[in-house]
């Protein structure tokens, strides 16, 4: 019996690490879902990890003591554990292409959607063998994510702290231009680090480059 998803033992500071609960376990989820649904296809759609890091960590900051509001907090939580393990989508990739076979997937990236919409579409209800119609982008409906207010960031940046407190209309800008504002030199660099290899072999898997998009490699 697992617990039911709670804030207050996902992002909790300090807590026991256990596995169970930080490695997304790709091979046995695909082997559940292939058991109920031996037919299924599956849809992948992928995030570059700057902006999905970036989202979460705006997200669960207020959870956090100010003391404790730095990216590798987040990191050392069991829900930034799983986070970090489950963004390595070479693993997801292969996993679910054995289990299932490619033929029976598609991927999607989330940045190529932003850029032309209409394409991606066109191509996902090839795949799924329906007609293709545009969506009426006035019945979007869409989440905004968390903005970089003054309130969440009093230790990382103080310069930018202040700035904010006198322009924080400026920075509620899209997350693709406001990456910096929350995740330092440092946690980028990490984040390149941890996922290079990964999203060069997913690259390679995909036929395209991920760096056009966005992702670190």
């Amino acid at each position: 019996i697992h617990p039911e998803w709670s804030a207050d033992w996902a992002v909790k500071l300090g807590g026991l690490m256990d596995g169970m609960l930080i490695i997304p376990d790709h091979a046995e989820v695909a082997r559940r879902i292939k058991h109920a649904l031996p037919h299924a296809r599956i849809l992948v759609v992928l995030r570059n990890q700057y902006d999905w890091f970036r989202s979460m960590y705006l997200h669960y900051l207020p959870y956090f003591p100010v003391e404790h509001r730095f990216f590798i907090d987040f990191l050392n939580t069991l829900e930034g554990k799983a986070a970090m393990y489950a963004a390595s989508y070479d693993r997801l990739l292969e996993t679910y292409a054995a289990c299932f076979g490619r033929e029976n997937m598609h991927v999607m990236i989330l940045e190529e959607m932003a850029s032309n919409e209409e394409n991606v579409l066109r191509k996902l209800c090839k795949f799924l063998n329906v007609p293709f119609f545009p969506m009426d982008q006035s019945k979007a409906d869409k989440n905004e994510g968390s903005s970089t207010s003054r309130s969440l960031m009093p230790i990382q940046r103080p310069t930018l702290s202040r700035l904010l407190q006198k322009f924080s209309s400026i920075f509620r800008i899209p997350v693709s231009r406001d990456r910096l504002s929350i995740l330092t030199a440092t946690d980028e660099a990490f984040i390149r680090s941890f996922y290079a290899v990964s999203n060069y072999r997913a690259s390679v898997w995909l036929d395209q480059d991920l760096a056009h998009w966005g992702y670190p490699i």
